[in-house]
């Protein structure tokens, strides 16, 4: 790079703001224009490198939605998916260290945010996560696990095990004849 070959104390270049990615150049020198070619052309070497690493980055987030095509609408964040990892579709994936061959099914959430801290869900490898279930973090699911669908899962659930809640069912009779209005209180409700 240009500016490598240049050892000179008169050149400042610094992070005016991270969040932003604001670098400020300034380089003094008695001649001018040699100044002003030397900014000028350290600006365009930056500017080439931002659009190499937004390449990149773009390249990365396209292979990985094209190994992951079965993972539609879904959310992952802060979160690290090693290989061979299915999401499927509606889940959301958040402070989570999810290992190998791991299949997660639809519309299961990470429940990592107990409204003051986030906490960290860590599922082992070739474990399977049943569709609906929700992971209340802080959680540790072991290798080769299982999770029964619509399960709610709050504790550590050990290797080679089946995790599974349900609350009883109940058939109430007649339920819809209850809360259904006769026309004579819909027509109340126009009034």
């Amino acid at each position: 790079f240009i500016w490598q070959e240049i050892l000179d104390e008169n050149l400042v270049v610094e992070m005016q703001d991270d969040d932003a990615n604001i670098i400020v150049l300034s380089y003094e020198s008695n001649n001018q224009l040699f100044s002003k070619q030397f900014v000028e052309a350290m600006i365009d070497e930056l500017s080439k490198m931002y659009i190499d690493y937004k390449t990149q980055q773009a390249r990365r987030t396209l292979s990985f939605l094209e190994e992951r095509a079965d993972s539609v609408f879904v959310e992952l964040k802060n979160s690290s998916l090693e290989n061979n990892v299915k999401v499927s579709h509606l889940s959301y994936i958040g402070d989570a260290e999810i290992h190998d061959s791991v299949n997660i099914g639809a519309g299961t959430i990470t429940c990592n945010y107990d409204g003051v801290n986030k906490h960290k869900t860590t599922i082992g490898k070739r474990s399977f996560i049943g569709s609906n279930t929700s992971l209340i973090a802080p959680i540790n699911i072991g290798n080769d696990a299982n999770i029964a669908a619509g399960s709610s899962i709050s504790k550590d659930v050990d290797s080679n095990s089946l995790a599974i809640t349900r609350a009883p069912i109940k058939f109430i009779s007649n339920w819809s004849k209850k809360i259904k209005k006769t026309n004579k209180e819909e027509e109340k409700c126009v009034e």
